[in-house]
């Protein structure tokens, strides 16, 4: 609150590259990494340890630059989504915080939930999965996009294709629940660069439970890709035969 009070950008983004790593200095190849999360500013003095002298930039593996550099250009908002803070969240947004601003890789607030998500489903943490799908919704809620992709999902594909992708129904559930002003068939029947939808996916990939769920709000399994195959079509070469009766079904 006080630095905003002070006038902080509440949307700045971050820069995790100094002057040392800017200019390539100290990329080693070292296989002792520092430790997880050190930026590369110089160590001052030399007292036997990693810093390599007075002056001098401790060393780093090439592979942990690249690490950091990849949360580069998160905002306040990306960092508190990243460490599961519903309260700061709210906070940032309540004060104007861009729901939709994207990090170096083009990732919003909402993809880091999703993926959160998926991280504490898969570990079976259910206090954690609960609070996933919370900050998801309000990041819904507050007008975060589900059609917007990123350089890891694909540009064109939405968030939609990514909870099928990963066959995760409830995130697919919270996600067409909310539209937005988009209507709902729009979302369901985003088609990416090769006219696949999410419906398609989960028809190929044998997905029952997201395809159940797809149909069931209402999907057009009519629709084809850009090799004229519906989603019946994929079902049917890939020998996915629960997939094939539920189609058939609805």
């Amino acid at each position: 609150s006080l630095l905003l009070q002070a006038g902080a950008a509440i949307d700045g983004k971050s820069i995790l590259v100094d002057e040392y790593s800017s200019k390539g200095v100290n990329w080693v190849e070292s296989p002792a990494a520092s430790p997880r999360g050190a930026l590369s500013s110089p160590t001052m003095g030399s007292d036997g340890g990693g810093g390599g002298g007075e002056g001098k930039p401790s060393p780093r593996s090439r592979k942990e630059y690249k690490d950091e550099a990849a949360a580069e250009h998160e905002t306040a908002l990306h960092v508190a989504v990243r460490k599961g803070s519903l309260s700061m969240a709210r906070f940032l947004l309540q004060r104007g915080a861009s729901v939709d601003s994207t990090d170096r890789a083009g990732k919003t607030s909402l993809h880091l939930a999703l993926e959160n998500l998926l991280e504490a489903s898969r570990i079976g943490n259910a206090a954690e999965t609960q609070g996933c799908l919370a900050l998801v919704r309000l990041l819904l809620e507050s007008g975060a996009c589900p059609l917007r992709g990123n350089q890891v999902l694909g540009k064109q594909r939405t968030t939609v294709h990514w909870a099928v992708q990963h066959g995760h129904v409830d995130a697919l559930e919270v996600l067409v629940a909310h539209r937005f002003g988009l209507t709902k068939q729009r979302l369901l029947d985003a088609q990416d660069e090769r006219g696949v939808t999410a419906l398609m996916l989960a028809a190929k990939e044998g997905k029952v439970g997201c395809l159940e769920a797809m149909l069931r709000n209402g999907a057009d399994a009519g629709l084809r890709n850009a090799q004229g195959m519906s989603a019946r079509d994929l079902a049917a070469a890939e020998g996915m035969a629960a997939a094939l009766c539920i189609i058939d079904t609805f």
